[in-house]
């Protein structure tokens, strides 16, 4: 799943990306084959084509709640103050296996990439929303650190699952806001059915 756009953390997570929405399985749900999704107070957001039909009719933003996706913990630990994208960092000191691989070019930046493995229960403010996901075990840890001290890109595999960003910027903080409740559905009952229960 890939996804490029902002990221905000200090009062609670927000993010706003556009994904290609074969990822999400929602390709019959936009003509351009890309859905913009939101994380903002606690709940996912995304931006479809107008709904034609149904209950849902003239609804343009499906929302589902983040505790559906992820648990009431998880959840939680998103609305975190670290729970921010390298919060994952502070778990570094429970490292094993650490290897500095050298410096590599990164987005223009020269970094150092090192290497490590760090217990999933380790990963601070994470732990939980990894736990809510069923990502348990270990996380094997690739980091390249800028020369000010910065993370410029850091990869994460969890048994099958990866995750991979690069930090382009810091010091702002975007302004996210939640999509108008007269073009929103929520869609969190029915994702919890769908997944056989509440979360």
């Amino acid at each position: 799943m890939q996804m490029k756009g902002l990221y905000s953390w200090g009062n609670g997570l927000a993010m706003e990306t556009e994904m290609p929405a074969k990822d999400l399985q929602m390709e019959d749900m936009v003509a351009d084959g890309t859905v913009t999704m939101r994380l903002v107070q606690g709940a996912y957001y995304y931006h479809v084509d107008r709904i034609e039909d149904g209950p849902f009719k003239g609804k343009t933003w499906m929302k589902v709640e983040a505790s559906a996706v992820l648990g009431e913990k998880g959840a939680a630990g998103m609305n975190k103050a670290n729970a921010d994208p390298t919060a994952g960092l502070k778990g570094i000191k429970y490292a094993r296996d650490v290897s500095k691989i050298g410096r590599e070019d990164v987005n223009g930046k020269s970094t150092v990439h090192y290497h490590a493995t760090v217990p999933t229960d380790k990963m601070g403010a994470n732990a939980e929303m990894y736990k809510g996901l069923g990502l348990t075990g270990e996380v094997v840890m690739d980091i390249w650190v800028d020369d000010k001290g910065t993370p410029a890109r850091m990869n994460q595999v969890i048994g099958t699952s990866s995750y991979s960003i690069d930090f382009l910027s810091f010091g702002s903080r975007p302004t996210i806001e939640v999509p108008p409740a007269a073009d929103t559905a929520d869609m969190t009952e029915l994702y919890k059915q769908e997944q056989g229960g509440a979360a």
